[in-house]
């Protein structure tokens, strides 16, 4: 695989990732470029949601894998449960910034590392921040989703606030 840096365009459509340093990347620009929008559009997503609701639009619908402790959930409707469902915190928040996506010359995989912060909008409990790796597949519509999806948080978690708040 070609590694190298991302063009102006694609740092252009990251204007939202403040601060971060420009991904490393390997592999086709235009498949990187793809997997970097999606990256963007889904954390964006995420600030927006619960995380359950999040992980059930992120998740592949069928094979995805969402690690929350234990075994992981398989599919989009099982991580939605894993992550709280319709009780989930309506507070929590999850965004990421990538800092390095592996491409497939095929154009058809890819997988992603970089940092995540959980925050709770209304300030119960502190943010907390780690390392996500995510393996990506893109369905036969052309849209990007997680075949995996894991999160190794710096310190343990604080305590979630109360369900369906």
């Amino acid at each position: 695989m070609r590694r190298g840096t991302i063009s102006g365009a694609v740092l252009a459509g990251l204007v939202a990732l403040p601060l971060a340093a420009a991904p490393i990347v390997h592999g086709p620009p235009a498949t990187v470029a793809a997997v970097l929008a999606a990256e963007k559009s889904y954390s964006d997503h995420f600030a927006r949601v619960t995380v359950a609701e999040g992980m059930r639009d992120f998740v592949d619908p069928a094979d995805g894998l969402a690690f929350a402790g234990g075994d992981p959930a398989r599919g989009s409707a099982a991580a939605f449960a894993a992550f709280g469902g319709a009780a989930a915190p309506k507070t929590l928040h999850l965004t990421w910034v990538p800092a390095e996506v592996f491409a497939a010359s095929a154009g058809d995989m890819a997988a992603s590392w970089g940092r995540f912060t959980m925050t709770d909008a209304a300030g119960r409990m502190p943010p907390f921040t780690g390392h996500y790796v995510t393996v990506w597949r893109k369905a036969a519509d052309g849209t990007w989703k997680a075949l995996m999806d894991i999160g190794s948080p710096d310190a343990p978690p604080p305590p979630p606030p109360p369900p369906g708040r």
